[in-house]
């Protein structure tokens, strides 16, 4: 009875891994407008020029947090009501951590450029669009997937407390 149940869920979670991925790779095409990366090139489907990043984030990122919330649930503590707070904390620090990333990128080539920290700060920091850069990248989409995730095992896990509520 646990082999089923487990390959039952497994087959529901591969199932909501396509389903999300299908929809970033819609979003994709249709939010097109909003700054988002394009999956395919504008110029037809060429499989040498294709940005592979694009195509493998969100797989990398829906298996990480499908897997991960199911250990910080059991063993790093966190309770049930983490899984209400997870995809606004972890949108967060998704941005947050793409806006060091960029910040230490954007530091870096100005200390080559010979150009020292304070003078980066007031000048050229603030010029910088951290949030189009966020949504022109390939990152996004590791993000968006993680929060598809989350939606997939906590309906997943919300099923199986009402089957086991009725039994």
């Amino acid at each position: 009875m646990v082999c089923m149940i487990a390959e039952n869920r497994n087959i529901k979670a591969f199932a909501g891994f396509l389903v999300v991925y299908a929809l970033l790779f819609a979003l994709s095409q249709f939010g097109k407008g909003s700054g988002l990366l394009d999956w395919l090139q504008p110029k037809g489907f060429d499989l040498y020029r294709l940005d592979y990043a694009l195509w493998l984030m969100p797989i990398s990122g829906f298996f990480l947090v499908y897997f991960a919330l199911a250990w910080a649930k059991t063993e790093a503590g966190f309770g049930k009501y983490f899984n209400y707070v997870f995809p606004v904390l972890y949108f967060i620090v998704s941005y947050s951590a793409f806006y060091a990333a960029v910040f230490y990128y954007q530091m870096n080539n100005a200390f080559f450029a010979n150009i020292n920290f304070s003078k980066f700060v007031e000048t050229i920091n603030p010029t910088i669009n951290y949030w189009g850069f966020f949504l022109n990248s390939s990152f996004i989409y590791f993000a968006l997937a993680g929060i598809g995730a989350w939606l997939v095992r906590f309906l997943i896990e919300m099923g199986e407390e009402e089957k086991a509520a009725e039994a």
